[in-house]
């Protein structure tokens, strides 16, 4: 079982000493609130499903941070980014390009090249006994 109030804590601690975690934040929150919003406000005839498959990653996104999971985060984020990829492949075909899909796109992308990197770090020091051995 989960502890809550260190589930709650890592959000505190990201709120105030993270940078690269904080806009991983702001990247859920886009896609669990505002292009679901925006698909259902009829702004767009793109199909809901790929909204949905966009909170999906949004929530293991949020999984993640909560639980400072970095393969979660690194899941959440692949997710997001075939999604925001379908997204802009539908609306290209359709001789439609939407900037803001495509800023998002570029966005997720950067951060989960960034979370690779962070995950291989770890690994690589879990592995080297962070330089003790």
């Amino acid at each position: 079982m989960i502890d809550l109030k260190k589930f709650f804590g890592s959000f505190r601690n990201i709120l105030i000493y993270s940078d690269s975690e904080l806009l991983e934040l702001v990247i859920c929150l886009v896609l669990v609130g505002v292009n679901p919003i925006r698909a259902a406000s009829g702004g767009t005839y793109l199909p809901e499903l790929w909204f949905f498959l966009g909170m999906l990653g949004g929530l293991i996104i949020l999984w993640g941070l909560g639980t400072r999971n970095v393969k979660c985060r690194e899941t959440g984020m692949l997710l997001a980014l075939v999604n925001l990829t379908a997204l802009n492949v539908i609306d290209f075909r359709h001789y439609h390009l939407d900037p803001g899909y495509l800023l998002q796109n570029v966005v997720i992308a950067f951060t989960w090249w960034k979370l690779g990197k962070e995950r291989m770090t770890k690994e690589f020091r879990g592995r080297c006994g962070h330089g003790t051995k």
